[in-house]
């Protein structure tokens, strides 16, 4: 009688589990893989994203497994993201999918922004989440910071700001070292010096040698 009512309670905890589940989120995202010697399109399944547990999961599309042929190149593709009709290469090796990782990246909206894929050995394929970490945003109006009101003269000089390049090296989901450049907002001083106060020194070398040449002809 005892093991009777642990089992139902056991059973009633899992059914409550799935209902809560059944209540959350979900972002559905449709696979597939394409052939890129024949482009010849197969549906593998889909990605199921529970947006309020940030958790995702791969449901293939058949029991069987899919087997990417050797050294046929494909892309994993989906229509439900934009720009990502083929977001991830690969070479075919006689693997199968469960050999392949999805990453998933979402938003502060915690809807998926890009998918990735890459290569791991497992026994089945899973999905990983990433969030999205957005850097600052440059300030593309920078002119605009010339003309405001001077505030008080003993703050110090003068100030803009611009936008500079400059390369950055980080490390992607691969473990390669990738290279990149990326523009950032800078402080730099603002020269308010006047235009002869900037060139004194090419304008005097200039005016002397004109006054000499004019007095030499004038003796002539």
């Amino acid at each position: 009688m005892r093991v009777g009512t642990i089992i139902t309670a056991v059973l009633s905890s899992l059914v409550m589990v799935r209902g809560d589940e059944s209540n959350d989120s979900f972002q559905s995202i449709q696979l597939y893989v394409k052939s890129l010697s024949d482009n010849h399109i197969e549906q593998i399944g889909s990605i199921e994203f529970n947006q309020d547990r940030k958790k995702g999961q791969f449901i293939s599309q058949s029991d069987k497994d899919i087997i990417l042929s050797k050294d046929v190149d494909y892309c994993f593709g989906t229509k439900d993201l934009l720009n990502h009709d083929c977001f991830g290469y690969v070479v075919g090796n006689e693997d199968s999918l469960t050999s392949k990782n999805f990453h998933i990246f979402i938003n502060a909206e915690l809807n998926i922004d890009y998918i990735s894929v890459n290569h791991e050995i497992s026994d089945k394929t899973d999905v990983i989440v990433h969030n999205v970490i957005k850097s600052p945003v440059p300030n593309l109006n920078a002119e605009a910071t010339k003309h405001q009101p001077k505030g008080n003269q003993n703050a110090g000089p003068k100030t803009e700001k611009v936008i500079q390049t400059k390369k950055v090296t980080f490390i992607d989901e691969d473990g390669n070292e990738v290279e990149r450049e990326v523009e950032e907002e800078v402080e730099v001083e603002v020269d308010e010096r006047s235009f002869i106060q900037k060139n004194w020194m090419y304008i005097v070398p200039t005016l002397l040698l004109f006054l000499v040449m004019s007095g030499d002809e004038k003796k002539e």
